[in-house]
């Protein structure tokens, strides 16, 4: 990628879980991946924490995702629109 978006996004997972993990925390980024489906999109993001705190420190860390809450193309919110009633009803 020509950004510096996934290293930005890195730095604060890395302070998020720094209360619960504590200060040798590492964030790793799974790759990015777009679910296409009828009516809709998401973008999720696995991301696995390690730490030596508790819950953190297996040889495979704590997993967590990230879901876009808007498109990466075109900015739109990505939760579902309400239905409108019909008029006259």
């Amino acid at each position: 990628m020509n950004c510096d978006c996934v290293e930005d996004i890195r730095t604060k997972m890395v302070d998020h879980f720094k209360p619960e993990a504590g200060n040798d925390v590492q964030a790793e980024c799974g790759g990015l991946g777009i679910n296409l489906r009828t009516g809709g999109m998401s973008l999720s993001i696995p991301w696995t924490i390690r730490s030596s705190a508790r819950g953190f420190s297996s040889a495979k860390g704590k997993s967590t995702y990230m879901v876009a809450s808007f498109c990466p193309f075109c900015g739109k919110s990505a939760a579902a629109e309400p239905v409108k009633p019909a008029e006259g009803k």
